[in-house]
């Protein structure tokens, strides 16, 4: 629900080119597809191999010829020229980046004047009570359904919860967005903060 609402927000309709970066398995290029239907072209990036190949599995396992290549790359350093993409799109993932100001500049520079920077990730919801009941959930709750399941699950939620609980905040990462040529930063928080929406763009 998440990424199609970020997806509805770049007001973008086929043909159109989108690059969908720390891809993992493919699931936000995907999104584009079955959100805005047929004639996008789609490059979905990864920092690992790995993960790129289950991204092609479940491509193959799709069975509807998906426009989609895979590239693996860096987001600091993106391997395409100026102005390529109509939309730029991250998910859950701008915790795992090296270098927060190199990844944005370079979004900025492979979008065409126009485009725009989706972002979706986890934030820190503004409402005290609501962030107390929240934490809870994320730093005891989750970690322990998590042993139950499986015990490799348990450092797996503890650096999500960590790495969640030490990011930056929405407004340092709106400035951030702003710093590297990006206009026009909106912030959408969803369920209730827990995620947060971000947009800009490439005058």
């Amino acid at each position: 629900r998440w990424r199609r609402r970020a997806i509805l927000a770049s007001g973008l309709t086929p043909p159109a080119r989108i690059l969908d970066l720390a891809t993992g398995t493919g699931i936000f290029a995907y999104d584009w597809l079955d959100t805005l239907g047929p004639g996008l072209d789609i490059v979905a990036l990864d920092l690992t191999p790995a993960m790129l190949q289950v991204a092609a599995e479940v491509r193959n396992g799709r069975g509807q010829n998906d426009p989609v290549a895979f590239v693996c790359g860096r987001t600091e350093t993106l391997p395409f020229p100026d102005k390529r993409f109509d939309a730029v799109s991250i998910g859950l993932a701008l915790r795992n980046l090296s270098c927060l100001e190199a990844s944005f500049a370079e979004m900025a520079r492979v979008l065409r004047p126009g485009g725009t920077v989706l972002s979706v990730d986890f934030t820190r919801p503004a409402h005290p009570l609501f962030r107390r009941l929240y934490y809870l959930y994320l730093c005891k709750g989750l970690p322990a359904i998590g042993r139950a399941i499986s015990p490799e699950w348990d450092q797996t939620f503890e650096y999500l919860w960590r790495s969640i609980l030490n990011f930056r905040t929405v407004e340092d990462v709106a400035g951030t967005m702003e710093a590297a040529g990006l206009k026009n930063i909106e912030t959408h928080p969803l369920t209730g903060g827990i995620a947060t929406l971000l947009i800009g763009t490439r005058p």
